[in-house]
């Protein structure tokens, strides 16, 4: 039997994923605390990276010296946890479990079964570190 909290928190998931499932879903994170990620120097322009941050898995891509994409890690078709691969000569984000392909720069979905992009968190190198408003 689950309590007063209890019940909220369930409610709550289920009203999460019924906003995350809709068509209109927006797929960029709002709000947060700017917090370090990695340091900037092991992130070199050109580079991606997967890294762990307050329990969620973020990936990382730095297209130059004072731009930084960030999004989470959990793909939008069945929740899999996407990571940084090469496909054909050109760097994605790769989904192990059925195939999507997102581009390294918009989290936009190339191939597989996902149609949406991944979730974009705002990022920024603030002197020695790669910075990520969660």
């Amino acid at each position: 039997m689950l309590g007063a909290a209890g019940l909220a928190t369930a409610g709550l998931a289920g009203c999460t994923d019924q906003i995350r499932n809709r068509a209109d879903a927006p797929s960029h994170h709002v709000g947060g605390t700017p917090t370090q990620t990695l340091p900037a120097d092991r992130l070199p322009v050109g580079t991606s990276a997967s890294v762990e941050v307050e329990g969620r898995t973020l990936l990382l891509r730095r297209e130059a010296e004072d731009v930084v994409h960030a999004f989470s890690a959990v793909c939008t078709h069945q929740g899999c946890t996407v990571a940084p691969a090469t496909e054909s000569g050109q760097d994605v984000f790769a989904c192990p479990c059925h195939g999507s392909h997102f581009a390294v720069d918009t989290g936009v979905p190339s191939g597989g079964p996902a149609q949406k992009p991944l979730t974009e968190f705002t990022a920024a190198v603030d002197g020695d570190w790669v910075m990520v408003t969660l």
